[in-house]
């Protein structure tokens, strides 16, 4: 009798514990599977299904072919050791936001040389910094021919703004680039090393402000349908990794507004400055993205319009008017904008969890 009952036991005991065993065996085995080709299951995400999906730096050695040819999907990359500068808060900055009227002027000869801000591929990361997820870095070389800039004056600055504009501040920038610029652009990495140190130049002498290239990353958005408004929005999705400032450039047409960038301009009564801008690359016009840089930059720091054809700022070509200005025209601001960025130049920069949302060109 009592064999008999052993035997149900271990009958009943197989028939319910074999397939609970299988079951786990199946998760467990699964989980373990999934963990350790993490990056393939995402680059796989990414590539073929499209999905926004982060892949980790881990995965620097693979390529990753697209529209334009094989692009190192990943390499960790980091600039100089320059820690973000200012505390983060917590209040939403509003208000309205600018654009640069395009022109049709050509490039002149000349160039500004980059400052150095690009690290060459395998530098080792410095104590506590942090490279953005995905950067791609340039592999060495100098910037490529006929790419030139224009260089700006000293300004006259108030007396009661001269502290502020002695006072250096250095920024760290991550630039996000579209497949658009990027197929438009063989050289691109080295392009906007380029572009970020003629803005760092610029703004080393207008304001006192050098903008550091934090790191360059693929910008995967859809190709057609946003303007810049929304181009703007989506930007936002991505996180700054450390960085003061975002920067988006795109290299599709100008939207049917004809504006070639766009940000948000903190209301005078906000504690915080904006940090991210959109910017449009038009083919052959490297000014004209130089010049939206700067005029999208300077929102963020308070800088507004100038949109009236019989004020002086529009009649000396301030960047934040939209008069046409010849190519070689070295940038310069009004003095009231110039006032407003350097009374906001040492304000920390918006947190990335209180975006603000929609703004006026």
């Amino acid at each position: 009798m009592a064999k008999s009952r052993a035997l149900i036991i271990g009958k009943l005991s197989l028939l319910i514990g074999l397939p609970i065993l299988v079951v786990a065996g199946l998760f467990f085995g699964g989980a373990w599977w999934g963990n350790n080709h993490r990056v393939g299951i995402l680059e796989i995400e990414r590539d073929w299904f499209g999905l926004e999906v982060e892949v980790p730096a881990a995965s620097a050695a693979t390529a990753s072919t697209g529209p334009v040819g094989t692009l190192v999907s990943a390499v960790t990359q980091t600039l100089k050791p320059t820690a973000p500068t200012g505390p983060t808060g917590s209040t939403a900055p509003t208000g309205s936001t600018g654009a640069v009227a395009p022109t049709g002027a050509v490039a002149p000869t000349g160039a500004v040389a980059p400052t150095g801000a690009v690290a060459p591929t395998g530098a080792v990361a410095p104590t506590g910094a942090v490279a953005p997820t995905g950067a791609v870095a340039p592999t060495g070389g100098t910037p490529p021919s006929g790419t030139a800039y224009p260089l700006a004056e000293r300004p006259q600055v108030p007396v009661e703004l001269e502290a502020s504009y002695a006072k250096p501040r250095t920024l760290n920038v991550k630039v996000l680039v579209d497949r658009a610029f990027i197929a438009a652009h063989p050289d691109w990495l080295h392009e906007v090393d380029a572009l970020l140190a003629a803005a760092s130049a610029n703004y080393d002498r207008l304001f006192g402000i050098e903008l550091r290239l934090f790191g360059v990353v693929e910008w995967r958005v859809v190709d057609e349908g946003l303007d810049a408004e929304h181009l703007h929005a989506a930007l936002r999705t991505h996180s700054r990794e450390g960085a003061d400032l975002v920067l988006g450039i795109t290299g599709r047409p100008l939207d049917s507004r004809r504006f070639d960038g766009w940000s948000e301009t903190p209301s005078e009564q906000m504690e915080m400055n904006t940090a991210y801008a959109v910017v449009y690359a038009q083919p052959g016009k490297p000014e004209r993205l130089l010049r939206a840089t700067l005029h999208e930059l300077a929102h963020c720091f308070g800088a507004q319009d100038e949109a009236d054809p019989a004020s002086e700022a529009w009649r000396e070509g301030s960047v934040m008017s939209y008069a046409y200005v010849e190519p070689d025209t070295p940038p310069r601001f009004d003095s009231d904008n110039l006032a407003r960025v350097l009374a906001r130049k040492d304000r920390p920069f918006e947190t990335e969890a209180k975006a603000p949302k929609g703004a006026k060109p």
